[in-house]
């Protein structure tokens, strides 16, 4: 019996499920076509494969009981998006997956979530939605800690406090001594990091150690040295600004070269979910294939640290911070009488991971690793 063209080329479609995922299948009656195997085939039921067929490799799923088990690692700062208000959003996660799920209660310090269900496939599609829950809410946390590159160079740091000293000499209108960065926290910024939990610092850690080989071949064991000329803007308006900031622009190599170490670190911290290709994406750090684009600056002065205004000496503020609104100066002055100035070559020694809250007794952000670079 031949088959009707027309439900070969418009089959009839069934949703089906397999593990977190879900899929459509044709459904054709082929009536007694032979394919020459000699019987004739008909599509398999879901229930025919049985529950082997929703295995995920990376997932350890237990039979515990009566019900599949699993524990899943999600740090405790996000155990309240799981819950949600009164419980509203466990209870829709639950319902949608077929399993259930136990959050530690806010006095226990664990890290872990449980995922229950007479099916595994329902346990692997309450992991997914989690993981898509986290990855949403992750937005709504605070940095805590960002890598850095310190820069300081003694003389580099001699230099700056001339210049601070003369732009306030000149008595710029606008311009006062609370707009400049602190001289000890003058650095590079990597990429921001957001390290909630002790799990996730160690992490970080164990994930910069790991990489610390691979970045000495990334950079060709030759040191990263930058020269840092100018004064630059990060707009269009001289008369409108918010930060100013020097660096080593011009030089290529430098910018390959840190870039390559930055892909280093990158594909690491991704690995150890330390940092999401989202966030990365968010912060302007990527291109747009996926490599790292960092662009080296140092950051000067900033309409941030106004007295009065909340001070988060970071290059990248959190978004969701409250900040009185900003008092932009008026830098047409300062650009053209000290738009050329040279602040000095050095060599970049010190990969950290630095807190956004707590600092060092010569006034740089605390450390919480230091991974040394090629000297």
């Amino acid at each position: 019996m031949p088959v009707d063209q027309q439900s070969l080329e418009e089959p009839d479609v069934k949703v089906v499920r397999c593990g977190p995922s879900q899929y459509r299948k044709a459904v054709v009656d082929v009536g007694g076509m032979d394919f020459g195997m000699g019987r004739t085939h008909r599509m398999v039921d879901d229930e025919e494969w049985g529950e082997e067929s929703y295995d995920d490799p990376d997932v350890e799923v237990t039979f515990e009981g009566d019900s599949f088990v699993h524990h899943m690692y999600v740090p405790s700062v996000f155990h309240k998006f799981i819950v949600g208000t009164r419980g509203v959003t466990k209870q829709r996660l639950e319902i949608d997956s077929g399993a259930s799920i136990q959050v530690p209660d806010k006095d226990t310090a664990s890290d872990t979530v449980v995922l229950k269900a007479r099916e595994k496939q329902a346990v692997y599609s309450a992991r997914a939605q989690i993981e898509l829950l986290i990855e949403k809410e992750e937005d709504k946390l605070d940095y805590t800690h960002f890598l850095s590159i310190p820069l300081n160079d003694g003389q580099f740091h001699k230099n700056v406090e001339d210049w601070k000293s003369e732009v306030l000499e000149a008595g710029y209108g606008g311009i006062d001594g609370s707009l400049f960065m602190q001289i000890p926290r003058l650095h590079f910024t990597i990429c921001m990091l957001k390290l909630h939990t002790d799990a996730q610092m160690q992490s970080c850690v164990s994930a910069l150690k790991e990489a610390s080989a691979s970045l000495g071949k990334a950079l060709k064991g030759v040191p990263l040295t930058c020269s840092m000329h100018g004064l630059h803007i990060m707009n269009d308006d001289p008369r409108e600004v918010d930060v100013v900031f020097t660096g080593d622009l011009k030089n290529s190599d430098l910018t390959l070269r840190t870039n390559a170490m930055a892909d280093v670190v990158f594909d690491f911290l991704k690995k150890s979910s330390c940092v999401s290709e989202a966030s990365l994406n968010k912060q302007r750090v990527l291109t747009t294939t996926g490599n790292a684009e960092v662009k080296l600056h140092c950051t000067l002065m900033n309409t941030k640290y106004r007295r009065g205004q909340v001070h988060d000496h970071s290059d990248s503020a959190n978004p969701r911070r409250r900040f009185q609104p900003r008092e932009p100066f008026d830098a047409s002055n300062l650009l053209k009488e000290f738009g050329q100035a040279e602040f000095g070559t050095f060599s970049l020694s010190e990969l950290h991971i630095s807190s956004l809250s707590s600092f060092r007794n010569d006034g740089y952000y605390s450390p919480a690793f230091v991974l040394p670079l090629p000297r």
